[in-house]
């Protein structure tokens, strides 16, 4: 009996370790992987954006008198366009202005002062005030609020400086230099700014053969913002011809 007890136990254990050997083990993952991801492209309906090019990039602030741009129609016998545009800044906000050629003297022999200049017609009216130019504001010809073109003979700009502010305005505050340029063909020039609680004024002196070409620029300084990138503009366009 015994011995068939041991001869059954042993026909057991050789049949378990028959089977352990024919066992598939599956091997434990290893959570500490990093799952490697392929990004394959998605197509979409929208268009994409394309980057703005340099000339749709927004333009910076101007550092100096715009320049103006004009229509391709040329007035017979005036050299420059009769309409063109000045671009001013009010407020930080850019806006575009139509303007119109302004003119004197070109066709005479002996000028006084020739010259041309792109004036806003909407808002100014040229007249002639103490053998100057002057453009006033259209719906208030009174205030003191103009750009003037003028001429001293016989003189130079630093003969001219020291009083010449006291002309226009009693100021409380004023400021010279030597070395300016003004006008469409950056005329070399002296500057002076003068003010008070009022009014402002800057005005170029600019020294041409047989005297001092002087152009003014005054403001009410309730106006100043709405007024003062206008009439620069238009100064930025001057040219002396004669």
């Amino acid at each position: 009996m015994k011995r068939s007890a041991i001869i059954l136990i042993i026909m057991f254990m050789f049949l378990f370790a028959s089977c352990s050997k024919n066992k598939t083990v599956t091997p434990t993952p290893d959570l500490s992987a990093t799952a490697q991801v392929t990004n394959e492209p998605v197509e979409t309906g929208l268009t994409p954006t394309a980057e703005p090019s340099p000339s749709e990039s927004p333009s910076e602030s101007p550092t100096q008198l715009p320049e103006t741009t004009v229509t391709p129609a040329v007035t017979a016998g005036i050299l420059r366009p009769e309409n063109g545009q000045i671009t001013i800044e009010q407020d930080g906000v850019e806006h575009v202005v139509n303007v119109k050629l302004a003119y004197q003297n070109l066709h005479d022999a002996d000028p006084f002062l020739a010259f041309s200049i792109y004036q806003d017609v909407l808002t100014y009216t040229l007249w002639y005030v103490n053998e100057a130019y002057r453009f006033v504001v259209t719906e208030a010809e009174a205030e003191p609020t103009f750009l003037e073109i003028g001429f001293t003979a016989g003189k130079r700009a630093d003969d001219i400086k020291p009083t010449f502010a006291d002309t226009y305005i009693d100021y409380t505050d004023i400021t010279f230099s030597s070395y300016g340029l003004v006008g469409h063909d950056s005329l070399t020039c002296t500057t002076i700014n003068a003010e008070n609680s009022a009014l402002y004024l800057e005005a170029y002196l600019v020294d041409v053969e047989g005297g001092v070409l002087t152009l003014v620029i005054c403001c009410d300084k309730n106006d100043l913002d709405a007024h003062y990138p206008l009439l620069a503009g238009m100064l930025g366009t001057f040219v002396l011809h004669k």
